[in-house]
């Protein structure tokens, strides 16, 4: 599916499979955005998030962004990336093909 994004915008993206905790700083170094999506789903993921976010803000990722349905765990990281990022949450929506919403959760690095 990202491969299909990537070709539809005209970009080039490469992945990685790998665990939160699995992500160094190194490679995180060097990345602009990192765009996250229904990733925080579970109570215990929300410690493993909020670290990597650490990490990726100490190694110069200008802006994280992750969606959400607005689950409880998402939630909780909202929270405290607000405090210790200054982060906001923003609702979002969509219409088309089936209506969805939900939030958004930005990150910036300063």
């Amino acid at each position: 599916m990202l491969d299909f994004h990537a070709d539809l915008n005209g970009v080039n993206i490469k992945t990685t499979c790998a665990k939160y905790q699995q992500l160094s700083k190194r490679m995180l170094k060097g990345f602009d955005t990192i765009v996250g999506s229904d990733i925080c789903f579970w109570d215990e993921l929300t410690p493993a998030l909020f670290t990597l976010i650490e990490r990726a803000m100490s190694s110069g990722v200008r802006q994280i962004i992750i969606s959400d349905p607005g689950r409880s765990p998402f939630h909780k990281l909202a929270k405290q990336c607000k405090k210790t990022f200054n982060a906001k949450c923003i609702d979002w929506s969509v219409n088309d093909p089936v209506e969805h919403d939900g939030e958004l959760l930005i990150i910036q690095n300063h």
